[in-house]
């Protein structure tokens, strides 16, 4: 029998570039999953991954922007032009 289920309209991508032999591999195993009728879904997975990597990009670029302010601060009233 049929199930009818709501379309999932997420859509939001990020692309990623890797070593032909990583490459390689990922083909042979969603090639592999593909013909035993299964699917490899990384999502939750990536996502809880990506989510740390994106918490440690905003604390360093925190750090960046601080540190820029601070010299950027620094330097007003000091142009004798």
């Amino acid at each position: 029998m049929a199930s009818i289920t709501e379309k999932n309209t997420r859509r939001y991508r990020v692309q990623f570039t890797m070593s032909r032999s990583l490459f390689q591999l990922y083909e042979a195993n969603m090639a592999r999953a593909a013909n035993l009728h299964l699917i490899i879904d990384f999502s939750r997975d990536f996502e809880k991954w990506f989510s740390g990597q994106m918490e440690q990009v905003t604390r360093e670029l925190q750090q960046l922007e601080a540190a820029s302010g601070r010299q950027e601060g620094g330097d007003h009233g000091n142009d004798q032009s």
